[in-house]
């Protein structure tokens, strides 16, 4: 009467080690396939604001994102989308309907890139988020016809060197017509920041902003000042502890602050005490 081990060692030699009746490769793969189904993602999917909810507009609730997913703390997110709502629950008067307000209730949230349509009235406001190396892009949509402004009050964590690129609808004699404001502050030292600004685009800053050297600069050199956009500084500060430079060329800058070493080419300066001056250095 053969011994069990034997059995086994027989079976071994003929490549067909069973498992309660199955060959035990069908079962590794089986254990391999539920490990890699139940690991989490390294980085999630995009995520599109909606405003669905009739109740609450934490980004924790999976009835304001398309497709009912909502993102969660401590979580890496590929892009984070805020565009022109369609919905008719949203788009009614006034402009700024409660859809467009969006809370962050989600901590430790890492985000590789934001898109914000800044022809609407977003409110985005909340916990602080880790902005990665794709940036900011803030865009209309569509053409207005007034001056819309959007808020983003969240402190913004800079994980890597990036642009953000700020545009809007307008032209000669339509400068500012869409603006984003930024008001809690972005910090990350060394981080270096650059800002293009196009199409009559605005954005202004407040809080206290402490990055590495900070460009904001036109995307069209050819066109000096307000023709770009413009850039405001309000009652905030711009690298004015770390001393990191703030280059300005080719937009409109005014507002009031405390800056790093400013430098300028091609920028329209509205100073403090009144008057204006259009530097060529």
């Amino acid at each position: 009467m053969a011994r069990e081990g034997s059995s086994v060692s027989s079976a071994s030699r003929h490549g067909r080690v069973h498992l309660h009746g199955r060959p035990l490769a069908f079962a590794l793969g089986l254990v391999l396939a539920l490990a890699l189904a139940l690991a989490p993602s390294a980085l999630a999917s995009s995520f599109t604001w909606t405003g669905g909810s009739t109740s609450r507009f934490e980004w924790s609730a999976e009835s304001n994102w398309l497709g009912g997913v909502a993102p969660t703390s401590s979580s890496t997110i590929e892009t984070l989308n805020f565009p022109a709502l369609s919905s008719s629950a949203c788009t009614h008067e006034p402009p700024e309907a409660a859809c467009y307000e969006s809370f962050n209730d989600l901590k430790g949230l890492t985000v590789e890139s934001m898109n914000i349509d800044d022809g609407a009235y977003y409110f985005i406001l909340g916990e602080p988020f880790t902005l990665g190396s794709g940036g900011l892009s803030a865009a209309p949509t569509a053409k207005t016809t007034e001056t819309t402004l959007s808020f983003l009050l969240t402190p913004i964590v800079l994980a890597a060197p990036q642009t953000w690129k700020i545009a809007g609808f307008g032209g000669e004699g339509n400068a500012d017509r869409n603006q984003l404001y930024v008001g809690e502050g972005v910090t990350g030292s060394s981080r270096a920041l650059s800002v293009e600004i196009s199409n009559g685009g605005g954005l202004d800053m407040g809080g206290n902003n402490e990055v590495g050297p900070l460009g904001i600069e036109g995307a069209n050199p050819s066109q000096a000042g307000v023709f770009n956009g413009v850039f405001g500084l309000f009652g905030g500060r711009l690298n004015a502890t770390d001393g990191e430079a703030v280059n300005v060329k080719h937009v409109f800058f005014y507002g009031a602050g405390r800056l790093g070493p400013l430098r300028t080419g091609g920028a329209e300066l509205y100073l403090a005490v009144g008057g204006g001056k259009n530097p060529e250095g």
